[in-house]
């Protein structure tokens, strides 16, 4: 591990803190720029679908992950751009035109977007965002003068200095692959400007930028034109990827897959963009070796095991009908959601409620349990404080079934051990239980263990240092007074 000590702005700023970011940047550089020659056109074209919706997961990562404001309609900027993209090619007007047009257009309307979106605040401005997504959706589906309508739209092949750059050629890859880098490296010299330290400042906290002297209001206007501009940009690729685009693409279920992408990868790192479109590309290829190839391997193993030919068919039917099941992958999606914000960010939401004189109660409990003079005892308290409440659900849920079982063992007889198993059950579920628990342990350590539970180790751990010598007074308070204080 290198340790970085920075004497001066400069050092704070630096593109590359250190030169190993350039070799281990520069090895990942090389290895990208053989995957082409390397592996299959399938993996390539896998490759080329990370690199735009890491692009967009970029450009979401500004809006959200900086600045803080949440977006459910970036599928709606993703067709702005590509619908620019197949429009503008009806008038052979040169890629590099309306590439940087697509991206200008959506910025733009994203601009637009973000005045209004001013005064929203969490939820609102996510169903504003939706709101948005599904206007676009019908306004692509309606205005076929211009889109098509529900036929869609051909996009055609590139066309770049005279040469054409196939879809699923390594040309296209290095481009989109060129984006992507030009993509970072511009959002991080964002972040390192005054502007991005603005973005963080207004996510941080918009009362605390506001009093620094930044105008909160221009920069999340700026925030939003320029996450969908590069969106825009991104959408511009994401067209000539697929060759042919319709309204139906870009729905709401995308816009939660680009949610995903930050979500997974991580919202303040833009590494995280990168990681997370790895992940959400991969999902189908994963799912479609699930349905493929996992119920022959199971009923293989099953069949391994010695289940017979028919039940090991069984099982390779229930595992098919499972992999095939409609919904599989939005059930995924919500499953990795729903661990996320458990694990990865214990608290997606807070409200007022929250914060009451219990919870600071608690937090008295942690370090009169643990022991008020040790940090050791802190972390102590900690575990037994936030283990109280499996305990309680194990006392509720699976206590008062082993009293029944213990009482009918000793001869009860079944109605006087299911009344036992009702009483029991009351008594766990009982209101002010916990408050009842937290009381009389407080008491009981206040009375016999003023040390905490760090204390009590200590005792028990010089117990066995010293046994047999070991005085139960070790640890009483020793009552020796100066000539000053015999008399207070």
């Amino acid at each position: 591990m290198r340790f970085m000590f920075k004497t001066d702005y400069e050092d704070d700023i630096r593109l590359f803190p250190h030169s190993g970011y350039v070799v281990s940047y520069g090895v990942l550089l090389a290895l990208l720029a053989i995957a082409p020659f390397v592996f299959s056109s399938y993996i390539v074209s896998q490759l080329v679908f990370v690199c735009i919706y890491a692009t967009v997961g970029v450009g979401l990562m500004i809006l959200t992950g900086f600045t803080g404001q949440a977006s459910l309609g970036h599928a709606a900027f993703l067709a702005i751009g590509a619908y620019t993209t197949a429009y503008l090619q009806q008038f052979n007007v040169p890629f590099p035109v309306y590439f940087i047009a697509a991206g200008l257009l959506t910025g733009i309307i994203g601009a637009l977007v973000g005045f209004p979106a001013l005064r929203l605040q969490g939820i609102y401005l996510v169903i504003a965002t939706i709101s948005f997504a599904f206007i676009v959706e019908e306004i692509l589906a309606r205005w076929e003068s211009v889109t098509n309508g529900n036929e869609g739209m051909r996009v055609k092949t590139i066309q770049l200095l005279g040469t054409s750059v196939p879809r699923d050629s390594p040309a296209f890859y290095f481009l989109c692959l060129g984006v992507l880098i030009l993509t970072i490296v511009g959002t991080l010299n964002l972040l390192r400007s005054p502007t991005g330290r603005a973005f963080v400042a207004i996510r941080d906290s918009e009362t605390a930028a506001r009093s620094m002297g930044v105008n909160v209001s221009l920069y999340k206007v700026k925030s939003f034109a320029i996450s969908a501009g590069i969106t825009g940009l991104a959408g511009c690729l994401f067209a000539h990827k697929l060759s042919f685009i319709s309204p139906e693409m870009f729905t709401l279920q995308l816009s939660i897959e680009f949610i995903i992408v930050i979500l997974i990868g991580g919202t303040f790192s833009l590494h995280g963009a990168v990681l997370g479109a790895i992940f959400i590309v991969m999902i189908d290829p994963f799912l479609t070796y699930l349905k493929d190839d996992v119920p022959g391997m199971v009923a293989g193993v099953a069949a391994a095991f010695g289940a017979g030919a028919d039940r090991a068919a069984h099982i390779q039917n229930n595992v098919a009908a499972f992999a095939s099941a409609n919904g599989l992958k939005g059930a995924i999606y919500g499953v990795i959601i729903v661990l996320f914000v458990l694990f990865a960010h214990k608290l997606s939401f807070i409200s007022p409620e929250m914060f009451t004189l219990q919870l600071s109660i608690e937090f008295i409990i942690v370090i009169l349990i643990g022991g008020t003079f040790s940090l050791h005892g802190a972390v102590l308290g900690a575990i037994f404080l936030v283990m109280i409440d499996p305990f309680l659900t194990y006392l509720k849920d699976d206590v008062p079934g082993m009293v029944a079982g213990v009482a009918a063992a000793f001869g009860a007889g079944a109605d006087r051990a299911a009344h036992i198993q009702n009483n029991v059950a009351a008594f766990a579920s009982a209101n002010g239980l916990k408050g009842a628990i937290y009381g009389v342990i407080i008491v009981l350590f206040v009375l016999f263990e003023p040390l905490g539970l760090y204390g009590r180790w200590l005792k028990i751990k010089l117990f066995f240092q010293l046994f047999p010598l070991y005085k139960r007074a070790t640890f009483k308070r020793q009552k020796i007074y100066v000539k000053s204080e015999r008399n207070r």
